[in-house]
């Protein structure tokens, strides 16, 4: 059976290189590699935007912190951190969805691909609408602007245009056609998707300069604060406030860019068309992904001193 999903899933970077040569169909390689890429390019995009998540924590917490320096107010705990709420989380739930829809169909034509797996393709159907939840909770959100909502109309019908193809797929077995009628489904969401990365990462540098401000506050004290604290000690407090900082940088800025990798994948997909002997189009696509890997690769090592 297609194992990608499973091993990206537990986040390990080096298991997506691995799968790219080890777990190749005999009849075409392109198409496992394109489903590996596929799925591991929205791994990271939900590993990723956990990490934002985290960043948002890490504002409230030192906020907090603040307000008990200066005002002696205690907030235990620190108020949770969420994405960032209303119009980016609607957005980044669009993001994930799409993704989502194109890993359940990706990996739909490489398990029809394989004629070992022919017969029990129908059992995968249940499998299918991970994607369409993410869209549901998108909508659910209230208060988008019309902008959202009409991005929320158009990301949804190619969701669910997806999941129905993919369905068929595993009916069917047709791998040239389910190609063929997926190409313009994933065309028709290019622009409204690159519009949603773009506002996402507008408001992930946003809380990444006010989690930055809060933390050049925790220097000042640090320098300005207790008579008692040494050289050393201050020293000491700039590495790891400096490291802080750092690694949450490296978050917001390990998919910034996911709108070229989309695009990249769109024309990897008709090159399983038209391209089959060059692999041009499928190379350039494994050479994005492999570089967001990298990205998250870094950003998970701890940190040289």
């Amino acid at each position: 059976m297609l194992t990608a999903q499973a091993a990206c899933r537990g986040g390990a970077v080096i298991a997506f290189f691995a799968l790219l040569t080890a777990c190749a169909r005999p009849q075409d390689t392109s198409i496992t590699q394109f489903a590996n890429s596929t799925i591991a390019l929205a791994t990271f995009a939900k590993n990723t935007n956990d990490l934002n998540a985290q960043l948002d924590a890490k504002y409230k917490g030192a906020e907090a912190a603040q307000s008990y320096v200066d005002q002696g107010t205690i907030t235990l705990p620190p108020p949770k951190g969420t994405f960032l709420g209303g119009q980016s989380d609607a957005d980044r739930k669009l993001v994930e969805g799409f993704l989502d829809a194109v890993s359940e169909y990706s990996t739909a034509l490489a398990k029809a691909n394989d004629p070992t797996l022919e017969t029990a393709l129908s059992g995968e159907v249940s499998k299918l609408g991970t994607s369409v939840s993410k869209i549901s909770a998108a909508r659910s959100l209230g208060s988008q602007s019309t902008a959202v909502q009409n991005r929320i109309t158009l990301i949804g019908g190619v969701v669910a245009d997806l999941v129905q193809i993919a369905s068929d797929l595993y009916a069917t077995a047709q791998i040239r056609a389910a190609i063929a009628a997926v190409q313009p489904v994933l065309e028709r969401a290019q622009k409204p998707l690159t519009t949603a990365i773009k506002a996402v990462q507008i408001d992930n540098r946003t809380r990444l300069e006010r989690y930055r401000a809060a933390l050049v506050q925790k220097l000042r004290y640090g320098r300005d604060g207790p008579a008692g604290m040494t050289s050393v000690e201050k020293y000491d407090l700039y590495l790891s406030t400096s490291a802080d900082y750092a690694a949450m940088a490296a978050s917001v800025d390990a998919l910034q860019n996911l709108d070229q990798a989309i695009s990249a994948m769109i024309k990897a997909h008709a090159a399983l068309l038209t391209d089959a002997d060059k692999k041009a189009a499928l190379l350039a696509f494994l050479a994005t992904v492999s570089d967001i890997a990298d990205k998250v690769q870094k950003m998970r090592a701890p940190a040289s001193s």
